[in-house]
Parts: structure tokens; sequence; C-alpha cells
């Protein structure tokens, strides 16, 4: 972050058009988790974002049939891993 309420995000080579979605996002869970203090809906909201996005266990199962499926489940591989020590 540069000064307040400014923000930085820089794209190399291997950007593409999702890598400026995916760092925006980074950048809304900031500015989230920042005003949620402040805001009780920004409190609901930020809730709302952190149990769309937490991990548990068999949740890529939800995307079994979809285009998603081995980037979830090897997703779900290595949280499980790292939660065993290898």
């Amino acid at each position: 972050m540069l000064q307040e309420g400014s923000r930085f995000v820089s794209f190399f080579e291997a950007a593409d058009e999702s890598t400026f979605l995916h760092e925006t996002a980074h950048i809304f869970y900031d500015d989230l988790a920042r005003l949620a203090p402040f805001d009780e809906e920004t409190a609901e909201d930020l809730a709302k974002v952190d149990a769309w996005a937490s991990w548990y266990e068999g949740a890529a199962k939800e995307y079994e049939d979809t285009p998603w499926a081995m980037e979830f489940a090897a997703r779900e591989r290595a949280i499980e891993d790292a939660g065993r020590g290898r």
C-alpha cells in the first residue's frame, strides 16, 4: 500500500485478464476488513465473504461436476497435507 487510501497492483508477464480481477478482489477484501469495525453492514458483508471463501473438509465436492473440479480437489489436498505437516 502506498499513502493512506492508495493501492498499487503490479502485473508481471504471466498476468492475464483474470489477474486484474483477482488482485482487485484482494484490495476489496482488505477494504472490507478495514471498514468492518466501523460499520455493521460492512461487518456483515465481510462475514459473508469469509463464510463463502473459507475452506472446510469436503468443500471440493461442491465443484465435482464443474470445470473447476480438479483445481478445487488439488487445493483441498494441499490444505489437508499442510495440516498434516507434509
